[in-house]
């Protein structure tokens, strides 16, 4: 399955929010409105670095690509802040809240007051059970481990779609390469899905080296050492390529070549 990254999927869901209603201003439009068409309300910066780092400035970006006037703020965990930030962007002119929730209970209650407003929600990466978005926006799980020595792993991720996300996609990817036959991983990938008009699944693997991988690259005169670590590099750069900061890219194959041992 074809990688998706967050900027194209953030892309994707500020150009549907003009299908929600939401008048994007153009190049011929002799006069802007006042306030904000859409309002983005992040949860935290303790729990990821994401909301700050890349949710918001990818959200900034594809919202001024799209002509759409619009507010990312942080509510630093505090669910009375988000609601107050909430009901300040709907106070501004915002059509659109885009919500990552801090729990359920008091996203719930912000989608439901902005719905008596007309205002839609689209929830963002985390469902909010009891809301009543019109859009749920997340992401596909991708999880890659290289294991050594005695090293042991446990893998228990769950897919839930409730009743009510129409349209909804989620796949998890979990696959971990074994270095030694006493290293263990344990993967428990499930699905729980209350909705049918939907698009799910898993997949996971652990195992060895391939052997035949390591013959063919030993085939062309590199020494057994070297092709395996070519194995093992090559099966961690899905997961590389898809970080968006070059330093943290650099360091972690650093961190390969300190720690891995093949």
């Amino acid at each position: 399955m074809k990688h998706v990254s967050r900027k194209a999927i953030v892309a994707g869901l500020v150009v549907g929010i003009a299908g929600l209603g939401v008048a994007v201003a153009t190049a011929g439009t002799a006069k802007k409105s006042a306030g904000i068409q859409a309002c983005g309300l992040m949860p935290d910066t303790k729990t990821s670095v994401r909301w700050e780092q890349f949710d918001k400035p990818y959200l900034e970006k594809a919202f001024k690509a799209a002509g759409v006037s619009a507010r990312v703020v942080n509510a630093q965990g505090d669910p009375q802040k988000q609601k107050t930030q909430a009901d300040q962007c709907i106070a501004d002119g915002a059509k659109v809240l885009i919500i990552a929730p801090i729990d359920s209970g008091s996203a719930a209650a912000i989608e439901k007051a902005a719905a008596a407003k007309g205002v839609k929600s689209i929830d963002y990466d985390r469902q909010v059970e009891g809301g009543s978005a019109v859009l749920y926006a997340s992401f596909n799980g991708h999880t890659v481990g290289v294991l050594q020595g005695k090293a042991r792993t446990v893998y228990n991720a769950n897919t839930v779609i409730r009743p009510g996300a129409i349209g909804t996609s989620g796949w998890q990817h979990e696959h971990t390469l074994m270095l030694s036959e006493a290293a263990r991983a344990d993967l428990v990938p499930e699905l729980e899905i209350d909705e049918w008009d939907v698009k799910a699944g898993h997949a996971a693997s652990a195992g060895p080296v391939d052997p035949l991988q390591l013959y063919f690259i030993m085939a062309r005169g590199i020494p057994e050492i070297e092709a395996r670590r070519l194995i093992v590099f090559g099966f961690l750069s899905s997961l590389l390529e898809s970080i968006p900061l070059e330093s943290v890219r650099e360091r972690i194959a650093e961190l390969f070549h300190e720690k891995v041992e093949v």
